[in-house]
């Protein structure tokens, strides 16, 4: 095995419950992740440590998500848990394209740590262009149900998330 997928394996079966062949294999993905920076099932499945063919990996994949969905709190709770002790810098960020004839866009929340935004919670919306407000405090009152608001140390978002209620919501923790 990995060291890597190694190392992060003990990390999973108490948050997920899961396990040691599911274990494994989302580590194994957590990894393959992280090299080929993409969520393509196909490029995961070269990216993957064990020995067994591509397509036996990539059906392997197909399989977990379609068997095991994923709980996006408990998700949320287990990068929180590998994250140093303390307060939290959030950002919000939108991402969205087409695919076919599907519009994806999603909103999403991030912990910025180091200087980078890991996410930890995300809206999908199927609506085209930008958020409202509206749209936009539900992530937030997720992560304060999740995490409590004095986890909240300060809030970042680009000119497109005006909205005084946010960092009202936000300032909650000062």
């Amino acid at each position: 095995m990995d060291q890597n997928v190694a190392a992060l394996v003990p990390l999973l079966p108490g948050c997920f419950g899961w396990n040691l062949v599911r274990t494994k294999c989302l580590a194994g993905l957590i990894i393959a992740l992280i090299k080929v920076r993409t969520v393509n099932f196909m490029q995961l499945a070269t990216a993957l440590p064990d020995g067994t063919l591509k397509d036996s990996k990539y059906k392997h994949i197909q399989r977990l998500f379609r068997t095991f969905p994923l709980d996006f709190s408990t998700v949320a709770r287990f990068i929180a848990s590998q994250l140093p002790e303390g307060q939290y810098l959030l950002t919000l960020g939108r991402t969205n394209w087409k695919f076919g004839q599907t519009h994806i866009n999603i909103l999403c929340l991030a912990i910025v740590q180091q200087g980078v935004a890991i996410p930890v919670l995300s809206i999908l919306s199927d609506k085209i262009g930008n958020s409202n407000t509206d749209e936009r405090i539900p992530p937030i009152n997720r992560f304060i149900e999740l995490f409590r608001v004095e986890k909240i140390d300060g809030y970042l978002a680009d000119r497109e998330f005006i909205g005084t209620e946010l960092y009202g919501i936000c300032s909650l923790s000062h």
